[in-house]
């Protein structure tokens, strides 16, 4: 039933603004105006940025060199640093530059998310599940994205309180973000495995709210209903995913044909456990 998610809900991701330089400056572009101003730290940063984006951090490290030297206490400049270092290979001197960038600018939300991204790779899944929790607390910093991965290690992790600990993070993304779909997607499971079965449909409840109704709206109401053993709802809700998919002038061509036979199978099935 994932893939019927996928197509029938999509969500949009806005990229931030970025300031003056822009690092989509072409190289050529970001060397003539080094030319013209070689003591420009952001000219610097800017050029390390676009060769790291390139992987190419053998040319980048002149320009972090450079950088650091003319601004040593820019968190921007000391978090390129990391990423050179990282880049090169050299994950436990990325990992120790991460920790005193952190240490350094704490207000940094960048720092954190590198601190959390390195210690992953490390393989210290508390470590990585602390930095990440402080680095999505910038509310005003990060994407959905960041809470979901922040949930998902601490589901991955999987100790004693961790699926109420996920749940929180996803009802804090859900509270900035509102309930758009992969959070409430990531949050139903996790609502499920606690038996918390009113609360999946309330989120689904939310989804409609947002989106309305829709066949996969109505399947992840069929998912909740089938885990709580009520077979005769889950096959309603199959029924209703069925209604929509009708109603939208699905053809025997279109790949969401061959999903509706799939729940009508799963809505008969649903119907034999309810006798």
């Amino acid at each position: 039933m994932k893939t019927l998610l996928f197509l029938l809900f999509a969500s949009a991701a806005v990229l931030p603004a970025t300031a003056h330089p822009d690092p989509a400056h072409s190289l050529a572009e970001l060397d003539r105006h080094l030319a013209e101003t070689p003591d420009d730290a952001m000219l610097h940063l800017r050029r390390a940025e676009l060769l790291l984006r390139r992987n190419h951090p053998e040319t980048a490290r002149p320009s972090v060199v450079r950088a650091l030297a003319l601004s040593p206490d820019n968190p921007e400049i000391v978090l390129v640093s990391v990423r050179l270092a990282h880049a090169e290979g050299r994950l436990p001197q990325a990992l120790a530059k991460a920790q005193e960038a952190t240490r350094r600018f704490p207000e940094f939300p960048p720092a954190w998310k590198w601190l959390a991204r390195l210690r992953k790779e490390s393989g210290d899944a508390n470590g990585a599940i602390d930095a990440k929790l402080r680095h999505v607390s910038f509310k005003d910093a990060v994407d959905p994205g960041d809470f979901l991965t922040a949930a998902a290690w601490v589901r991955e992790r999987n100790d004693e309180g961790d699926p109420l600990l996920a749940l929180s993070v996803l009802d804090q993304a859900v509270g900035v973000f509102g309930p758009i779909v992969a959070l409430q997607q990531a949050a139903i499971p996790l609502e499920i495995s606690l038996s918390r079965h009113e609360q999946a449909l309330a989120r689904v409840a939310a989804l409609v709210r947002k989106y309305g109704p829709s066949a996969s709206s109505s399947l992840l109401r069929a998912d909740i209903h089938e885990a709580a053993g009520r077979h005769a709802e889950a096959a309603a809700a199959c029924d209703s995913a069925i209604a929509m998919l009708d109603a939208s002038a699905v053809k025997g061509d279109d790949p969401l044909a061959a999903i509706r036979g799939k729940i009508l199978l799963r809505k008969e099935e649903n119907l034999r456990k309810a006798r």
